[in-house]
């Protein structure tokens, strides 16, 4: 499946969602959604969605991709199955990598219809001293990307204009000042498939953390 199909079948995902919201009149997202009925299915397509930008590796690597520890294979959409949507920017964020591959954050602005590349978040870029997150298996002794998959390690909190990543803690991104903040430690690390966090706006709390050793902490 191409990338400008099946990332335009996840954007009409979201755009379902908000059918009956100004999102419907204003954008090219919310005018396919308001067209649609339930149950139904069409593609939106949408701008940058393409290799160069869901290539699972960066353009500065190129020269030598193993001296992070990575490999030329896979791309954003493989080993995850979650985005988050912010209905205040309207748009969708995604963080992820493959195996013994590069990590990439990428937005989606339902506004402009198109797909953008984020800085490379500091906690796990392999070209910084203070990575908190980065291994040792690069190439000449050089730090590396790190080792895992982000299956419901994702959350959203429009509310507080949070956007979570869990991975040996919590990572806590700024939506509207665009900045990340220092590593916020939880019971045990983040690595492993069955830590999940998630938004609980029932309960008036930013971010539910689940670990199979502790069910809830809250943050």
């Amino acid at each position: 499946m191409s990338y400008r199909i099946h990332l335009g079948l996840v954007a009409v995902a979201f755009a379902t969602c908000v059918q009956t919201t100004v999102l419907a009149a204003e954008t090219e997202l919310g005018q396919l959604a308001a067209s649609m009925q339930p149950g139904k299915v069409k593609e939106l397509n949408t701008k940058n969605c393409n290799h160069g930008l869901f290539k699972m590796w960066y353009d500065w690597e190129e020269d030598d991709i193993k001296r992070y520890g990575s490999q030329k294979m896979f791309n954003i959409i493989c080993w995850n199955n979650d985005m988050k949507w912010d209905p205040v920017t309207r748009q969708v964020l995604v963080i992820n990598g493959g195996h013994y591959s590069s990590f990439k954050f990428i937005t989606y602005s339902a506004d402009d219809n198109a797909w953008k590349l984020m800085p490379v978040p500091p906690w796990m870029d392999p070209r910084r001293s203070d990575s908190t997150t980065t291994g040792t298996q690069g190439k000449d002794g050089n730090r590396s990307w790190p080792r895992t998959h982000f299956y419901d390690k994702l959350a959203i909190s429009p509310q507080h204009r949070l956007f979570a990543v869990n991975m040996d803690g919590l990572y806590l991104y700024n939506i509207d000042n665009a900045a990340w903040s220092p590593r916020i430690p939880t019971s045990s690390g983040g690595k492993d498939a069955f830590q999940v966090i998630e938004y609980l706006p029932e309960m008036t709390i930013p971010i539910a953390y689940c670990h199979k050793d502790n069910p809830m902490v809250f943050v």
